[in-house]
């Protein structure tokens, strides 16, 4: 049992600390950018990584099996070979940044289009509120689920990639009028995805976040 439970912390954490080394390179290779700390003033953009830890619960939302019948299962709501469409999915989840003004709660939309792969579009929206201040995040997002071939994960349902792309705008305090854009690539195991503690011994071993982010927070008129 505690080879399993190595070897599953194992595989989660090479994808994680492959997206931070890749997103630490590429956010080092952009010269002429300021970090700043917490303060909207004195420089015109941050660059930033994040996490992004899913809470367990949330709403299905509604979800479609076009021609087959829903299965209530929630690893995998349709029949295997069918399509998912899925409308208002809702959850939140844990941010926590280097920058303080992208630590605090999301609470985000999910809906996409799902092929018998359960790959495809996906899209939503997002609020996140900030911890350091009375500020909140508003966006939204839209991306790419994908399959990588030969890889069957720890539940041994596979292994999906979702690239996303989220946009958004502050309101309050220490992000008034301030711009958020950002790309998150999120690694789940189920095909319909869930929170790794859903499929696996998290009390035993200390699960990492689903998501990884880079982005950039931007004064109005800057790219």
């Amino acid at each position: 049992m505690n080879g399993r439970l190595s070897t599953i912390f194992l595989y989660l954490m090479m994808f994680v600390a492959a997206f931070l080394l890749q997103y630490q390179v590429a956010l080092g290779s952009q010269p002429g950018s300021e970090k700043i700390q917490g303060e909207k003033k004195g420089g015109l953009k941050t660059e930033f990584i994040a996490t992004d830890d899913w809470f367990l619960g949330g709403d299905l939302g509604q979800i479609l099996c076009p021609g087959e019948e829903f299965t209530g299962n929630p690893f995998q709501p349709c029949p295997p070979g069918t399509n998912i469409h899925i409308r208002g999915s809702m959850g939140q989840s844990q941010a926590s940044s280097d920058d303080p003004r992208v630590t605090g709660i999301l609470t985000y939309t999910v809906n996409g289009n799902l092929d018998a792969n359960f790959t495809g579009p996906v899209w939503g929206a997002w609020t996140l509120e900030v911890e350091a201040c009375n500020g909140t995040w508003e966006g939204i997002w839209n991306g790419q689920r994908t399959l990588l071939p030969g890889q069957p994960g720890p539940a041994g349902m596979g292994t999906w990639i979702g690239t996303l792309h989220l946009v958004g705008h502050g309101h309050g305090e220490c992000i008034d009028g301030l711009h958020f854009s950002a790309t998150e690539i999120i690694t789940t195991f189920t095909p319909f995805p869930v929170a790794y503690e859903m499929i696996l011994p998290c009390g035993d071993i200390i699960c990492p976040p689903e998501g990884v982010l880079t982005g950039k927070i931007l004064e109005p008129g800057q790219n």
